[in-house]
């Protein structure tokens, strides 16, 4: 026969034990996800450790797509005519530069696309027209040809980086800074994963970074920026782009 001590024993190893689990419970936070950008063509690959305690890890690749005004090109210098039979033999007859590995080359031009072997063609022709004549008409040819081509063309950047956020219990959120400011009210970045309040605890996350003056909650004496933050959203669209170049930057 169980004792009343017993079972008072038994009771109370249970409710120290459920409530050591609770206490060991992880913070709900994001996983790996994609969030874009809900004003730019911009998009964030996020991944995510287990908190600790109330700290978390978060590493991101942002990839970042734009377009240029091609309004703004500027044409070849004529200082460049001494190099246009080496730049034709090599992108118009395949002709490998010295100094570029061959093989690789050679595979890379093989595999053209028509259009892009046309585009190259016609800057060829232009600034060979150029070279020749060196006339008004000739060099807004050739400026036509290549403001046409990168109006075509978008830029994709890709940076990778790491940031440590803290647990927020008061507004839900996960919330990370940039280095202490220099001076009281010296800029600075914050930026934070949150979820709609009153939202189910499945609810998705979102991404909010916005540039402020001071650290936050010691900053009330400072003059805000009227940037707006930028908000990344969990739902990641296409992105139209219109482009048929892509260029690869830093």
């Amino acid at each position: 026969m169980i004792s009343v001590r017993a079972l008072a024993v038994a009771a109370f190893c249970l409710a120290a034990t459920m409530l050591s689990a609770r206490g060991a419970e992880t913070l709900a936070y994001p996983t790996s996800d994609v969030f874009q950008n809900t004003k730019a063509n911009d998009a964030l690959y996020v991944e995510c450790e287990p908190p600790a305690g109330t700290a978390l890890i978060c590493r991101f690749t942002s990839m970042v797509v734009t377009k240029k005004d091609p309004a703004g090109l500027q044409a070849f210098p004529k200082s460049e005519c001494d190099s246009l039979e080496a730049f034709a033999s090599a992108w118009r007859d395949g002709v490998p530069p010295a100094g570029l590995d061959a093989e690789a080359f050679r595979d890379r031009f093989a595999h053209r696309d028509p259009q892009q072997q046309a585009d190259i063609n016609a800057l060829i022709e232009a600034f060979a027209a150029v070279c020749k004549r060196g006339d008004t008409a000739s060099e807004d040819q050739l400026l036509d040809v290549m403001r046409r081509k990168e109006g075509r063309t978008c830029a994709l950047s890709v940076n990778t980086y790491e940031l440590h956020f803290n647990w927020d219990a008061a507004s839900g959120r996960w919330d990370a800074e940039s280095q202490e400011p220099s001076e009281p009210c010296s800029p600075m970045r914050v930026a934070a994963f949150e979820r709609p309040a009153g939202s189910p605890g499945n609810a998705s996350w979102s991404y909010r970074i916005a540039d402020i003056a001071g650290k936050p909650g010691d900053n009330a004496s400072c003059t805000q920026p009227d940037a707006p933050s930028i908000l990344y959203w969990p739902e990641p669209d296409e992105m139209y782009v219109a482009c048929d170049y892509l260029r690869i930057t830093d």
